[in-house]
């Protein structure tokens, strides 16, 4: 089936009436951002195709759009075996369904109704099942050739689905004779397996059996040839994909220079309104003044009155008060001096606290300074034990010469490399060992050590060399052993040159032996260990000071002692009671501050209020001076306001007229604003993206240019080692070996096959057709991803299962070891294999609804490749939201479908 066109009208987001089309038998690129209508559009063409007209339920009305009671339309225009269609089909209200066909150049009606949804559904899926559901299982053809959005995957086929693709392939079965061909059948198949079904082994196996052992030899060859073709075509791909990406970086400047040019044009009508909106804002700003200092002078004038009038009131009052605060100021300033006085006469008693203050300070100094004193003794009787263990240990610690841990190390390493270097020299050399059955002696020509040796009776001797070891068995045989040519010539040097290396890092040490220096090493770190517990003892005790400072400190305080002895002698032998002179002081001190505190209070009284009598009438002096100030001002302000002559209402006349001027020009502003508004960005910052895309896109295509040259070289580099060659001749003997098996393989399979239950010879006929399919899904997917899958390993009902990557013999399921775009590109060529498969009688369309999504740059490059090829047979439509992902198709149709709805809007 091609699809020519799609029509929807009342479908979802379509309001409208919108025609998608026409399409190309080719590629179909159908392109619009998201909630656009892109996968809308492929509902549509799925309900017109497999719904019946009269589906009903729940989710078929959720095809109606939002908030309103219209009934879904759509039209699809196809071809089918060279036969134009068109269905109509409304749904839901006045549900109708028409199918046309044309004739003699134009469509006429040929079908309607139920059995017009039933031809179309048997056109779809080659059936002529009755079912009116859009679900998987009953897309027919469709589960293969269209995948929904997003999901490439698929699982199990159903329907007759299987059958078409069966008969595409040519799966037949037929039925063998019984009797005497029977008996016959029977003796030729006992002759290839056992009763069990087992192909028999040992001498009587047959010819299958020998053929796949040499097969399987022939096989392991041709993989290690593989392996070294891989490097070539690895660089042959990165070339591909270094050569598409520089095409389409050139692409990329195409299209930024013409958004550039389009960009211009919008700087230059911004430019434009910009100027206008500074002329216009100019007015505003010049209105606006003259309308603000309207409004300021008459208020002033209306406060400058307010502020004379509440001035005059003012000053009365103070006035009126002023002799009042002046008698108040008398009477305070007489009780502040007597309170002075009394304050004076009680201080005189504070030497008797001071000299009770003085012998509890002395008597806590004398306490304190023989505390401490005792406590530096101490301490440094602990110090000097702490540094003569110290001491002692970095004697020892010096005494043993050990290596450290990054020398042990090396040593380690040294000794590594001579034990491989004496395993690589053993490994290289050819081993010849003789049991002797009697006493004798041999002479050896040839091996590593050469001479005369003696032999006895039963006693194994092995001779060794490289790369050959020649024995004289006298008056019995000389024997020759040779071997592979390897050099233990450069194995030998490299123990050598190890074992120097192990005796120059030992030398120092005086041992050789590996536990042995551990054994010092750990001696050593112990030693080190209990120094420097016994420095951290050490620097806890000091606490950052030295010896002789905690000395003098110890000095300091005796000297402190002896100098408070002098007033105080008889502390020498009775330790005083500090805490004794301390409350006798405090009780001195409480009661004198008691006294003060009293007159103080009453003194602070008198002063405070003498200040506020002061203030009081300071204030009301600089406040009446004020005032009157204020006054005079306030009458000149007034005066000089209404200086012109003009009226109040005269001036109110000029406020209204100022005012229409500053709104109309504001009005003005605001019709220049919005229409910048509607520009969005600044077209000179969207230039300037622009720019730096277009540098970077051409720096990006330079890169690439230079990477392919390199890439270039390393390929000549391989092809110079001829690896093609080897890869060749071991792919022809497996391919003579594969057809000589397959021929063996196929007489014993089709001795099988009608030895079995006819039954059971369909279905292994039948299963048989899923080979060429996954060959065909296999070799898309090495074109998309290399060979680092393998092949593909399909199911049953031909979903893919599993892949057999060449580094190991056993499948690797998908599910949990593919990443998300490996599988969907599994998908991807599994899907284009079986389209091939139903396009052999006639062109099929295949449709992807923004799938590829986890696929990269490179490998999408690959597909694009791919889908350019299988155009020639298909008629591909692609629904993404990221048409420069596919800008390097050649030949593709793009179809913008927003700007489909748009055109549908302005009809």
């Amino acid at each position: 089936m091609i699809l020519r066109s799609i029509t929807v009208s009342n479908w979802r987001c379509f309001l409208s009436t919108v025609t998608v089309g026409p399409f190309i038998e080719g590629l179909n690129v159908l392109h619009a951002p998201n909630a656009t209508g892109k996968s809308t559009l492929f509902e549509a063409l799925l309900r017109a195709l497999l719904d019946g007209h009269s589906t009903g339920g729940e989710k078929v009305k959720t095809i109606r759009p939002w908030g309103r009671s219209l009934s879904p339309f759509v039209v699809v225009d196809f071809c089918h075996k060279g036969i134009e269609y068109r269905i109509t089909k409304q749904f839901l209200d006045r549900s109708r369904s028409l199918l046309e066909r044309k004739e003699n150049g134009r469509f006429v009606s040929w079908l309607e109704a139920d059995d017009a949804d039933e031809e179309v559904r048997k056109i779809v899926s080659r059936s002529v099942t009755k079912s009116s559901s859009t679900q998987f299982k009953n897309w027919g053809l469709a589960q293969v050739l269209w995948a929904p959005q997003g999901n490439l995957a698929f699982g199990g086929l159903s329907g007759d689905v299987m059958d078409d693709i069966r008969s595409s392939l040519g799966a037949q079965v037929s039925v063998s004779a019984s009797g005497p061909m029977e008996k016959q059948l029977n003796e030729l198949y006992s002759r290839i397996y056992t009763s069990g079904g087992k192909l028999r082994s040992g001498k009587d196996a047959p010819e299958l059996v020998r053929l796949e052992g040499n097969l399987d030899e022939a096989r392991g060859k041709y993989s290690n040839a593989v392996r070294q073709q891989q490097a070539f075509t690895e660089s042959v791909r990165r070339i591909e994909d270094l050569r598409a990406d520089r095409a389409q970086s050139k692409r990329d400047e195409e299209n930024i220079s013409k958004e550039l040019k389009e960009s211009q044009s919008r700087e230059n009508d911004y430019k434009g309104l910009i100027s206008q909106q500074k002329q216009r804002e100019a007015r505003l700003n010049e209105t606006k003044a003259q309308y603000d200092k309207l409004n300021q002078h008459i208020g002033l004038i209306k406060s400058s009155r307010e502020e004379q009038q509440k001035s005059e009131e003012a000053l009365h009052i103070l006035e009126r008060d002023m002799p009042l605060q002046e008698k108040e100021f008398i009477e305070r300033e007489k009780a502040a001096a007597a309170a002075k006085a009394e304050l004076e006469d009680v201080r005189k008693g504070r030497q008797v606290i001071d000299k009770a203050q003085e012998e509890a300070e002395q008597s806590r100094r004398f306490v304190d300074a023989s505390n401490e004193g005792e406590e530096m003794k101490e301490r440094l009787g602990k110090i000097a034990d702490a540094r003569k263990t110290f001491e002692m240990c970095c004697g020892k610690r010096d005494e043993v010469v050990s290596p450290d841990g990054k020398a042990l190390e090396e040593i380690r390493r040294a000794i590594k490399e001579r034990d491989d270097a004496n395993f690589r020299v053993s490994a290289s050399l050819i081993t010849l060992e003789i049991v002797p059955e009697s006493d004798g002696n041999m002479d050896i020509i040839s091996g590593e050590e050469t001479g005369l040796k003696n032999l006895r009776q039963g006693v194994p001797l092995q001779v060794k060399g490289s790369p050959e070891v020649v024995v004289d068995l006298s008056g019995v045989a000389r024997l020759r052993a040779s071997g592979p040519a390897a050099s233990v010539e450069e194995y030998r040097q490299a123990r050598t040159e190890a074992e120097r290396r192990l005796k120059e890092l030992t030398s120092p040490f005086g041992k050789m032996d590996i536990k042995e220096l551990e054994y010092l090493k750990e001696r050593k770190d112990e030693l080190v260990g209990k120094a420097r517990e016994a420095k951290v003892q050490l620097d806890t005790l000091l606490q950052g000071s030295s010896v002789e400072y905690l000395a003098e400190e110890s000095s300091k305080r005796s000297s402190i002692l002896a100098s408070i002895l002098i007033n105080y002698p008889g502390w020498k032998d009775t330790r005083p009671d500090y805490e004794a002179f301390q409350v006798k002081a405090k009780e001195h001190r409480r009661s004198f501050e008691g006294r003060i505190d009293e007159v103080e209070a009453r003194r602070d009284a008198a002063q405070a209020a003498l200040s506020a009598a002061n203030m009081k009438k300071t204030r009301a002096i600089a406040q009446r001076e004020e005032v009157n100030k204020q006054t005079i001002a306030s009458q000149a302000k007034v005066a000089s306001l209404t200086i012109d002559g003009k009226s109040d209402e005269q001036r109110k006349n000029e406020y209204d007229i100022a005012l229409l001027a500053w709104e109309a020009a504001r009005t003005s502003k605001e019709e220049t604003d919005k229409q910048l508004a509607a520009f969005g960005e600044n077209p000179a910052d969207v230039m300037d993206k622009l720019n730096r895309q277009l540098d970077a896109s051409s720096d990006k295509a330079k890169k690439a240019l230079e990477n392919e040259k390199l890439e270039e070289g390393k390929l000549a580099n391989i092809l110079s080692q001829g690896t093609y060659s080897a890869l060749a001749l071991a792919e022809e003997e497996v391919a003579r070996l594969e057809e000589d098996v397959a021929e063996e393989q196929l007489r014993a399979d089709a001795i099988r096959v009608i030895h079995d239950m006819v039954e059971q010879c369909r279905a292994e006929a039948l299963d048989a057709v899923i080979g060429p399919v996954e060959k065909r899904a296999g070799g898309i997917l090495q074109r998309i991803a290399g060979e680092r899958l393998g092949a593909l390993d399909l199911g049953d009902t031909f979903e893919p299962v599993a892949v057999s990557p060449g580094v190991t013999e056993d499948l690797v399921a998908m599910e949990g070891n593919l990443s998300g775009g490996e599988q969907e590109q599994i998908y991807l060529a599994t899907r284009l294999a079986l389209a091939e498969v139903l396009a052999k009688e006639e062109r099929q369309l295949v449709v992807f609804d923004d799938v590829l999504t986890a696929t990269d740059t490179a490998r999408l490059t690959r597909i694009m490749t791919i889908l350019e090829e299988e155009a020639q047979k298909l008629q591909i439509l692609i629904l993404t939201c990221h048409p420069e992902r596919y800008g390097g198709l050649s030949g593709a149709n793009f179809i913008d479908l927003a700007k489909l709805v748009e055109n549908s809007y302005n009809l």
